[in-house]
């Protein structure tokens, strides 16, 4: 499986837009050159591919974030194209998620933070979104309000 192509361009609320080098490039997608981006604010910071292949899962992982401790379990949510993109109804969060964002359809799914405060996760797409369309995810920590916005672009597949 190749490495992940990341995005161009991320942001973190806040007030300040993160922009980094590449740490590193992709192959594997033709046609497509992909970068990685490392976005951080505030100690937090993610890693987030932003060259999706069709049918394959966009592969997020994420530190310094609220982490999980004997009195708090720390998770993000994902939300895709601004809360537009609802859960389907077959589709169930972990029973430890509170019941107001298990309620909210606009959670696309959710990721546990470890205690160190990181979390690593593959998060299904939708099988609608064609290839060269482009579209938003967003990552965000219910508890301090942290959050992180990125595009990602669909792709043919290998």
């Amino acid at each position: 499986m190749p490495l992940l192509a990341l995005t161009a361009s991320a942001s973190i609320v806040g007030g300040v837009f993160v922009a980094a080098q590449p740490a590193y490039s992709v192959d594997g997608v033709v046609g497509v050159s992909g970068q990685c981006l490392t976005a951080a604010d505030e100690g937090a910071s993610i890693v987030v591919s932003s060259v999706v292949p069709f049918g394959s899962p966009l592969h997020v992982e994420g530190s310094g974030w609220d982490a999980t401790s004997e009195t708090l379990h720390g998770f993000v949510i994902v939300t895709l194209d601004d809360g537009q993109e609802a859960r389907p109804d077959g589709v169930t969060l972990p029973a430890w998620v509170p019941a107001s964002v298990v309620r909210n359809k606009a959670a696309w799914s959710v990721a546990e933070v470890s205690t160190t405060g990181t979390f690593s996760a593959d998060i299904e797409l939708l099988s609608t979104w064609v290839v060269g369309s482009e579209h938003s995810i967003m990552i965000a920590d219910g508890v301090t309000g942290t959050y992180a916005q990125v595009s990602v672009t669909v792709v043919e597949a290998d």
